[in-house]
């Protein structure tokens, strides 16, 4: 047909820029690109198509941030982690901000901080099972939210992460039931158990469903099961930390500022007379 142009696979290089598909017959060579959720414009570096996820600092047509050089956005999801900076009184009146991981952050949030470092001791220690904390952060349109909570539980409703950032104190029962013996996991380890939520409930949601309606005698139900089995304890095996065989609740809290850390931290001299 008439002005429409063919790229042979084989002798010329389909992908250009951020890792997306040349889509050159729309507006000539390097012009225009295909991507999962978005045709893009290089010229202008917006999309063709409204953004579904809104953003009230950014146009709906606005792409990665308004700043292409510094970020990627290939299939369309984001951690997303909610906080507050000030202290005392002045917190009450505070309203909340967000911050989308893998992004520059220099403020003082403790909690912000402390997910931060969680995120990144999981991929710098290469226990990123299966590429999960990867995968949700490299795009924006399936967003997952964490916020500071009093357990640590994902909602599907809402797509968020209630995270304590406490590292937590479990048992390990035997087979029959009698014995028991201490396990303790990181808060690092607990948020990426709940992202394994996340990611079965988003991208699988109907095994998620019927997986959450399976009981197990162990983990209580058969979803529990395979993120403990298939994430948490694959993570725990290659960051030293213990591994679960059930899914009770916590025994205790692991005191340790640290979101790293799955020991207590060690008393003072001051601490230990008393």
């Amino acid at each position: 047909m008439d002005k429409r142009s063919y790229t042979a696979p084989n002798t010329d290089y389909k992908y250009g820029f951020n890792g997306m598909e040349r889509y050159d017959e729309v507006a000539g060579n390097g012009n225009s690109y295909t991507a999962e959720f978005w045709q893009y414009d290089g010229r202008l570096g917006r999309r063709f198509n409204l953004d579904p996820v809104s953003n009230e600092s950014l146009s709906p047509y606005s792409c990665l941030g308004n700043n292409p050089f510094i970020y990627v956005d290939k299939e369309g999801d984001v951690i997303r982690i909610w906080y507050k900076e000030k202290r005392g009184i002045a917190r009450i009146f505070e309203k909340k901000k967000s911050w989308d991981y893998g992004t520059p952050y220099t403020g003082n949030s403790k909690f912000l901080n402390k997910a931060i470092n969680s995120l990144d001791y999981i991929v710098n220690n290469k226990a990123d099972i299966n590429g999960l904390i990867e995968k949700a952060k490299t795009s924006k349109e399936e967003v997952i939210n964490i916020k500071k909570g009093n357990s640590d539980k994902y909602n599907p409703k809402n797509k968020t992460i209630s995270w304590t950032g406490t590292g937590a104190k479990f048992k390990n029962w035997s087979s029959d039931g009698k014995t028991s013996t201490k396990a303790s996991i990181s808060a690092a380890l607990l948020l990426f158990h709940e992202l394994a939520h996340w990611e079965q409930e988003t991208f699988k949601n109907d095994q998620y469903l019927k997986d959450m309606g399976t009981v197990d005698d162990n983990y209580d139900n058969k979803e529990e099961a395979r993120v403990i089995k298939d994430y948490e304890n694959k993570a725990a095996e290659i960051l030293g930390e213990d591994i679960r065989t059930n899914h009770d609740a916590p025994t205790g809290t692991v005191k340790n500022d640290d979101p790293t850390k799955s020991t207590d931290k060690p008393k003072s001299r001051k601490e230990k007379k008393k």
